[in-house]
């Protein structure tokens, strides 16, 4: 199992080829973003895209900052065994583009991207549902990408969190 979380230099060619191969070969790949750009060939190599900005919320705010909200769990995955939420801090959108690949966690239908940082909806701010984890499938292996790194974080690792990351565990193995 690989885990690549969030990294500050971008992966370079020989390294998003030596990954895809990992996979390919039958391993299993967790990522979590921290900034968006420094993963940008890996993303698009497993058909992958993210949002520009982070992600803010309207519902399940936690502590009054729209960038950290609790995500309630809509889908059947190994990875939300035992929870029915987990909280992110600052999450960026993604975006599958293949069928292999699909979205299995999701902001409320309220959610928009804080282009101009306000912390408020703007009136040209976009407003919808945006996938937040990604899970696919890549020749014999397997991949999840988290839109954020610190949901894994000790501040962070509420007892949801903890049971996520416990069932990631799990799911890398």
């Amino acid at each position: 199992a690989l885990v690549i979380s969030g990294p500050f230099r971008p992966l370079d060619d020989a390294e998003v080829e030596a990954v895809v191969r990992f996979i390919e070969r039958g391993g299993r790949l967790a990522v979590m973003l921290h900034i968006g750009p420094t993963l940008t060939n890996l993303l698009h190599r497993l058909k992958l895209a993210y949002a520009n900005f982070v992600l803010s919320e309207q519902e399940n705010i936690i502590d009054g900052d729209p960038k950290n909200f609790r995500v309630m769990v809509q889908q059947t995955s190994p990875l939300f065994e035992g929870i029915d939420h987990f909280s992110l801090y600052g999450g960026w959108g993604l975006i599958s583009t293949v069928p292999s690949a699909k979205i299995i966690a999701a902001t409320s239908p309220k959610a928009w991207v804080d282009l101009n940082g306000n912390k408020k909806m703007s009136a040209n701010e976009v407003v919808g549902s945006v996938g937040v984890i990604v899970a696919g499938e890549l020749g014999a292996g397997r991949f999840v990408v988290f839109g954020d790194d610190a949901i894994f974080q000790n501040k962070f690792l509420d007892q949801q969190n903890r049971r996520l990351a416990k069932n990631l565990a799990r799911w890398l193995q």
